[in-house]
């Protein structure tokens, strides 16, 4: 999903997905997206690479369910390796031996079916993580697949983090959906992310494609409206918004976008009307306030921000993004010990091979650096080891 606030700033929900950096070949070309049958398409290497890995005609269903993720996971089979992104068809999932919880739901469901298995795709209620890169800010789901055996209903579930993973597995964390809910997923994953390349053409064709298989799909709604609004299309983007509430009244994304599109009217009594209707929503979901609050920040509303910033570090101390944040706005307003203070404590909360790590240094340094900190004499000291100590 896309958000689409004031100042150009990008916002996609990875329902399941994530943005790409470079658009793929195997994705589609500039005729528009492949069907569906070309997505679920099966690669012939990829149906003789499990052939040769699994004796399908000898095995019992709980065996093939077994063997199938073992196929996929282990170093003798496919070795697959998960990434936020980019979004792939199973045949470049295949490829790169890689990729997000929709990429290898995509592959699971394609294989499992293949094989005769009872399996169907799972949207995941969970907790949303929000997290900004750039301009963008990102909203991030999840999905896995319920496999049922004779024996067993089984959650596969495509999450790195086996503490989350026991979480999003658990049965009543998710819904099924059907197979054209699933591919719908994907082409709007994909219009996010061309929409993301500059690709205005291809994101709409790739959005309908969505829409079309998932009219009632509020995500998809959502997205279709940022892409009406950045082609120029207000009453358009406007109208896809609405409908996309009238579906889901409580989408922080959609929600979002509307204030944007109304600030940017000029429209302050409809601004204010859907921040309210915003902030009521999920008070104590700390990653939502977090992306509140960088809603706020970029367009200047610090006292908000700082607010949403607190609350969200009150609720979740140890996450570093929340002490991160709340460090720029007091920098921002004049008080430099406080802001650094916060930097160091989020530098202490993330590991030493964390990218967010060097994010966290260069904004330390942008505020004077190690010689900012008291005690800390030489501008040249290095800060990674005093502040891990």
């Amino acid at each position: 999903m896309i958000i689409d606030p004031s100042r150009e700033m990008g916002f996609l929900t990875k329902v399941m997905m994530a943005i790409v950096i470079t658009v793929l070949s195997t994705l589609g070309n500039a005729d528009g997206p492949p069907s569906p049958d070309e997505v679920l398409a099966i690669p012939t290497d990829l149906e003789q690479l499990l052939n040769d890995h699994l004796e399908v005609q000898r095995l019992t269903r709980d065996q093939l369910l077994d063997g199938l993720v073992e196929f996929i996971f282990s170093p003798q089979g496919l070795n697959f390796q998960y990434i936020a992104y980019p979004t792939r068809d199973v045949s470049g999932t295949f490829e790169h031996r890689e990729g997000n919880c929709l990429s290898v739901t995509l592959l699971f469901m394609a294989l499992a079916h293949r094989m005769g298995l009872e399996a169907a795709a799972r949207e995941v209620s969970v907790p949303m993580d929000w997290r900004r890169e750039g301009s963008s800010l990102f909203e991030v789901g999840h999905i896995n697949v319920l496999v049922t055996t004779p024996l067993r209903k089984a959650i596969v579930d495509f999450e790195p983090d086996p503490i989350v993973a026991r979480r999003t597995s658990a049965v009543h964390m998710g819904k099924t959906v059907s197979v054209r809910r699933m591919l719908a997923h994907f082409y709007n994953n994909r219009a996010a992310e061309l929409l993301n390349n500059g690709d205005l053409e291809q994101a709409v064709a790739w959005s309908d494609q969505a829409l079309k298989l998932a009219p009632g799909f509020s995500q998809a709604l959502n997205n279709r409206g940022v892409i009406a609004s950045r082609g120029g299309e207000v009453p358009a983007a406007e109208s896809f918004y609405q409908a996309s509430l009238e579906l889901d009244p409580n989408n922080t994304s959609t929600l979002l976008n509307l204030i944007s599109l109304y600030r940017r009217q000029n429209d302050e009594t409809r601004t204010q009307r859907y921040q309210k209707r915003l902030e009521n929503l999920r008070p104590r979901d700390p990653f939502f306030l977090w992306a509140l609050g960088q809603e706020y920040a970029t367009n200047g509303e610090f006292s908000r921000a700082r607010r949403m910033f607190s609350r969200a570090r009150r609720l979740m101390p140890e996450e570093p993004k929340f002490h991160a944040s709340l460090a720029e706005i007091h920098w921002q307003n004049g008080e430099p010990q406080r802001a650094l203070g916060l930097l160091q404590k989020a530098l202490k909360l993330v590991d030493t091979d964390d990218p967010l790590r060097q994010q966290y240094l260069n904004q330390l340094y942008s505020m004077g650096g190690c010689s900012a900190i008291p005690g800390v004499k030489p501008e040249t000291e290095d800060c990674s080891a005093l502040i891990s100590g």
